[in-house]
């Protein structure tokens, strides 16, 4: 008899347990107010690095869970290359020609796509369980209990794509910045820390890009591409006068 696989709800509960995943009257925190959402922030981060402490040593590979719960990349760099090809029977099916029919820039985006790359072997074997949707419309707060409502991009990569995702998300809370006092006060050990934020933030934030060009957004293509251009700069000055 075949095994039936669990569902996703179940395999990340059977991972954590129901830490970080669901929070009985919890409050969505998206309109939150930065004063809010600031003095939340600590304790987002704990729940990030509880989600990243599962044990995934049975889990082989590199990028978001498929319809099995396995990842199914080998790296990286092969998540990377695979997220961006345009010639899988899925939503994104032939996305490139958006090159020729939206404002979407073809240098632009192979000049960040290449960026996402070049750092890409700074996050090989930072494998560890990641929600990967860590939006503030998706998380949820109660005093200073956090959970995060949607698994569905969860996966094994790198820790720093949950950082990614709210700093593209709300830049001016300078979620980086405030991620490297944290882990300095508490003593975690962020080896390759500007490289590794700077792949996860070019990889999501051009698939970000895409998406809000397939619906037409421009305000937010706008906003993401100014995002982009000044994220290299704005990360490597973080502990520079250390």
């Amino acid at each position: 008899m075949a095994i039936k696989t669990p569902s996703r709800d179940i395999f990340i509960r059977q991972l954590i347990g129901n830490d970080n995943f669901t929070l009985p009257g919890g409050t969505l925190i998206r309109h939150f107010s930065n004063e809010q959402l600031e003095a939340l922030l600590p304790h987002i981060f704990d729940a990030i690095f509880r989600t990243a402490a599962a044990d995934i040593s049975h889990i082989c590979g590199y990028g978001e869970f498929d319809q099995n719960n396995q990842p199914q990349n080998k790296s990286c760099a092969d998540f990377i290359r695979e997220e961006f090809r345009d010639d899988l029977d899925n939503y994104w099916y032939h996305w490139r020609e958006m090159f020729k029919t939206t404002s979407l820039s073809e240098d632009f985006f192979n000049h960040i796509y290449s960026h996402a790359l070049k750092y890409a072997p700074y996050c090989e074997n930072q494998r560890y369980l990641t929600n990967g949707n860590t939006y503030f419309g998706n998380i949820v707060a109660d005093g200073e209990k956090i959970a995060f409502t949607d698994w569905s991009r969860a996966g094994i990569m790198d820790f720093m794509m949950d950082f990614v995702c709210m700093d593209l998300h709300k830049p001016w809370l300078k979620i980086p910045e405030r991620l490297w006092v944290y882990a300095n006060k508490r003593h975690i050990s962020l080896p390759d820390f500007h490289q590794r934020f700077l792949c996860m933030a070019y990889f999501r934030g051009i698939g970000s890009l895409l998406w809000h060009t397939s619906i037409e957004d421009d305000e937010s293509c706008r906003t993401i591409t100014v995002y982009l251009n000044k994220l290299e700069q704005r990360i490597w000055k973080i502990g520079a006068e250390q």
